[in-house]
This record gives C-alpha cells, structure tokens and sequence, in this order.
C-alpha cells in the first residue's frame, strides 16, 4: 500500500490499516444509507403528494438528532465510540426490516412511517456521532483533517452513488427491497468494524469520570466548552445556519422532481445523484488538499456561493440547468461543511472530543429537521421555490454580519489546528 502515500491526503489517510477498513466499511453503508433517504422521500410522495409531508417527515427522521445526539456522544466517551456505534447499527437494521415488512404487508401508512422514521433517527442519532468520533482514533494527529474530509466525501459519493442505485431498485423490485439492502449495507459496515483496532477507553478514566460525574455533567461540560470558545462558538452557529436555511432543500426536491420538472422517481434520483456529485467533489478536493491553513476562508465562501446556486436552482425550470446548481450548490454547501467540521476536531481537547462533536452535529441535524419542518410547510402555502430562495438570502445576510469575527479568529483557530 504504499503507493498510496502518492494521492496526497487521501492516499495518507489510506495508508492507515484500521481506517482503510473502516473506510470500506462506511463505502457500502452510505450507499445503503442514501438508497434509504431516496427511496423514503420519494414513498412519502407517493403516499401523500404533500410538501407539508415531505418536512414533516425530513424532521421526524432528523430530529431526534439534536435531542439524543449529545447524550450519544457523552456515551460514546465513557463506553467507545466503536461499542456504540456497533449496536446502533444492528439496531438500524432491525428497523429497516420491519420497515420494509410493513410495506409488504400493506400495513404502512404515512402516520405509521412518521413512527418509523423517528424511531430509526433515534437509532442514527447514537450511530453518527460515535462513527464520526472513531476517526480521531484510528489516524494521527497530522493526518486527521484530511481523513475527516475522505469521511465526508465518501459519504458524499454515496449520495452520488446510492439516489441512482435506489432509483433503478424501487422501480425494478419496489420500496420495500430498497428497505431491506439498506439493512444490508448496514451489517456490511458493523462486520467491517469488527476487524478494526480502536484505542480503548481507559479504564480508569472512565470510571473515574463516572464517579465523579453524571451523564448530564458530561454533556454539560461539552456545551460550555464549546460555549467559552469564541471560534468553535462561531463555527456552530454557521453549521447551524447552513443546516437550518440551505440543507433542507433535500427533502424537497421529491416535489421539485414532480411538480416543478414534470418527472417520476428516476428524475429525482438525477437530483439527488447530481447534489451527491457535487458534495463528493467539494470534500474530496479538500481531502487531497490535506491541510487546515485557510479553511475559514473556504468555509465563508462556500456558504455564499451555495446561497447563490440554491437560489439560482429555485427559479429555474430546466431540469439540466438544475441539476448544475444543485451541483455547485451541494459541492460549496459540503465543502464549507468540511472545513467547520475538520477545524473543530482539531481544536477540541480529546477527552472532549465525543461530547462537542455531538453538540455541533445536534445542533447542525437539529436545525436542519427544523429547516425541513419550516420550508415544507411554507412550501405547503406559498409553493416550492419561495421557502429556498428565502432560505438562502437569509444565509447570506448573515454572512456580512460574521465574516469580520470569522476573520478575527482564523489565524488563531488555524495556528491551534497545525
């Protein structure tokens, strides 16, 4: 393998044993994963034709997130983050199948899969947090931001990969078999783990922590450090505003595909599959860029050039122009996603590491279930296209308030990240 060390960051990242198992591992799954978002949005269409209950629906499967994502990464601290994010897979599976049985069985309704969805958010809510810490586990210091950033493109890719893949499975097999090979996916990924070596939690620490400290106090304790520093305070807030106001434009494009582009499933698995494009190739460049030094100015760029394009997306009735501006948007929207993302690992103390990326992944999630709720039932009112154009101008307002505190910060935050 090492001929790998010659693709930069990435071939660095793969040049590391445990996280290229890991790495194949997560391949496979985020296929499953995205298979699984494109199938229940579309399913969700077909049962309803409603925007309210496409956000409705986009919050039920996010929310839980922001409630149960701190207590998970406070757990995920004291027990591993690789025991955790293990038994939330088999869990996941669990549901995906009874998910599927009830299609089947003709039992689901949309009230019936508002339950589901919630109930699988829950399960991802303790998954993500844990598989995102494990990264900081399995890679040394200096090569962690670009193995971050090869997490999230590969993630990304699957959103390229998986739309198209469970586009071509609903209309060959139905909604049901893309249910079950999601369930697949997910024990293909929780098998990979079992060959991967993670530094253990120390025994002693952890009990110490346990005696000293209730859950609560853990979680507690991650909120005010994330609090008390003014540049890992100010990256949250941009997670938030890019997830609550530019990210929900996913669970809408069901409606895009049908109302706005005339188009059955496989038009929105050509959206999807061109915003998992465009999002694989804003995180990969920055996995082969490798290095943390003006990522704050990549991430402020990002989030207004991601406004620009979604706003550019909304007003368009040409599904190709569309798709390129979902490209754009989805690759600019990733990449500053990215940048917040490897610039918090890097600062946050270790000890803490778990707890503050929970928090910042709640609340990133949480506002986007918010988002979701909000722009589908706008959209219910005044149409698809108003709720995302809003969206995006209110981002960029934002944007001229803290691009000077942003910059204040850089240079700190970044010399702290080398």
């Amino acid at each position: 393998m090492a001929g790998l060390k010659s693709f930069g960051g990435v071939g660095r990242a793969l040049h590391n044993r445990n996280f290229r198992r890991y790495w194949f591992g997560l391949v496979i799954s985020t296929i499953g994963f995205w298979m699984f978002r494109v199938t229940l949005g579309w399913y969700t269409w077909e049962l309803t034709n409603s925007p309210a209950w496409l956000g409705i629906i986009g919050f039920s499967s996010l929310i839980p997130v922001l409630v149960f994502g701190p207590i998970a990464g406070a757990l995920a601290d004291r027990v591993g983050h690789k025991r955790v994010a293990m038994s939330a897979m088999v869990l996941s599976c669990i549901t995906a199948l009874l998910m599927a049985y009830l299609i089947v069985s003709d039992l689901m309704t949309i009230h019936v899969l508002f339950f589901t969805a919630t109930l699988l958010g829950g399960i991802i809510s303790f998954d993500f947090p844990a598989r995102h810490a494990m990264v900081s586990d399995m890679v040394e210091r200096k090569e962690l931001s670009a193995a971050i950033a090869l997490n999230m493109s590969t993630f990304h890719v699957g959103s390229f990969i998986g739309p198209i893949v469970g586009g071509y499975i609903v209309v060959e097999a139905g909604i049901a078999a893309s249910f079950i090979v999601f369930a697949f996916t997910t024990m293909c990924f929780f098998f990979a783990l079992l060959f991967v070596y993670v530094t253990p939690v120390d025994k002693s620490v952890a009990n110490e922590t346990v005696q000293r400290s209730t859950l609560l106090n853990d979680i507690l304790t991650g909120l005010l450090y994330l609090i008390r520093n003014p540049a890992l305070k100010w990256m949250a807030i941009l997670n938030l505003c890019g997830a609550m106001l530019l990210r929900p434009y996913m669970d809408l494009l069901p409606g895009y595909a049908d109302v706005i582009f005339n188009r059955s499933v496989d038009g929105l698995s050509l959206l999807i599959a061109a915003s998992g494009l465009g999002a694989f190739t804003g995180s990969f460049l920055l996995a082969m860029r490798g290095k943390t030094q003006g990522l704050t100015k990549i991430l402020l760029l990002g989030l207004g050039i991601a406004s620009f394009s979604l706003i550019l997306f909304a007003t368009t009735s040409n599904f190709l122009f569309g798709q390129i501006c979902l490209f754009f948007g989805a690759m600019t929207l990733v990449g500053a996603s990215v940048c917040s993302n490897s610039l918090i690992q890097h600062a946050v103390e270790p000890h803490l590491r778990g707890r503050v990326i929970s928090l910042v992944m709640s609340m990133g999630v949480g506002g986007m279930a918010v988002g979701s709720l909000s722009l589908g039932m706008l959209g219910e009112f005044i149409g698809l296209r108003w709720p995302i154009i809003g969206g995006a101008l209110v981002v960029l307002v934002i944007l001229i308030f803290v691009v000077k505190p942003m910059r204040a910060w850089a240079a700190q935050l970044e010399a702290t990240t080398t």
